[in-house]
């Protein structure tokens, strides 16, 4: 297992989704649980006091950071992961968590796999959840970029099965809807660009990342049900926004290095 990890999960005005996301979390993990920080934007919408019923409830350490601004993903992460760190200076690994998942069983024993084998950013496998159009499919299972250099999800709307989804696998890229991180990595990288508003600020790390020499990687078993954009919605024109600013930053100064083109997939490092 996993020594030393803090969950951070950041929500906008969507307790239903947290107390969904919390329920999961704490049902899989090992005991005791490991800590999680909640930073809940916006409204409020009792996002705190139920995380605090069930901090006491389950006996573990469920800490809620309130903004009446509306934090944007990188921003709330950032500050998730500041207060974790320095609430539990002990912590090892970073797991960010989208509001919107359901983790499922053997997902903290598949991370403590991947970990030994010597990765440092550990992507999940998502799948859409009962209820969604593109029930039981595969949304993510690792990042590939196009001979244009747009990164896109490997194997989206495939069936659970699909191939290259059943095994631990090396990416250049991953979501950060679920992700565990080292925390040396975290900090060589400094956190989250904030420059990126809710798009793009994923690739963004995992490039930096991979500069330093981090191994990224996904494996099956770091699975979960995984809504997307149930919070924030699909606005395209910010995606395309957020592009242009990776783009500048990598693509058009020739900083980018990656793989590209067709998928074959590529060993363990």
């Amino acid at each position: 297992m996993i020594n030393h990890l803090v969950g951070i999960c950041p929500t906008l005005e969507r307790q239903d989704l947290v107390r969904q996301m919390v329920a999961s979390y704490l049902a899989v993990s090992t005991s005791p649980p490991a800590p999680m920080v909640v930073v809940a934007s916006g409204a409020e919408d009792g996002t705190e006091g139920w995380c605090q019923n069930q901090a006491k409830a389950n006996g573990v350490p469920l800490t809620v950071l309130r903004s009446v601004e509306p934090l944007c993903y990188a921003k709330a992460v950032n500050a998730g992961v500041k207060h974790a760190l320095a609430a539990h200076p002990e912590t090892q690994v970073l797991l960010l968590l989208n509001n919107d998942l359901v983790i499922q069983p053997g997902f903290f024993e598949a991370l403590a796999e991947m970990f030994s084998f010597g990765y440092d950013i550990v992507g999940a496998k998502l799948l859409y959840p009962p209820g969604h159009p593109k029930e039981g499919t595969i949304q993510h299972c690792g990042k590939w970029f196009t001979l244009d250099q747009r990164s896109f999800h490997v194997g989206r709307w495939q069936p659970a099965d699909f191939p290259q989804s059943m095994r631990p696998v090396a990416y250049p890229d991953v979501t950060f809807a679920c992700v565990a991180i080292k925390r040396t990595v975290w900090e060589g990288v400094g956190g989250l660009d904030e420059g990126y508003t809710n798009g793009w600020e994923d690739d963004d790390f995992c490039m930096k990342a991979r500069e330093g020499g981090a191994q990224i990687g996904v494996h099956p078993g770091v699975l979960a049900w995984h809504g997307e954009a149930s919070t924030t919605g699909m606005d395209n024109e910010n995606k395309a926004r957020m592009f242009q600013r990776f783009s500048s930053i990598w693509i058009e100064t020739g900083r980018i290095q990656l793989p590209l083109g067709l998928f074959l997939g590529y060993a363990n490092p």
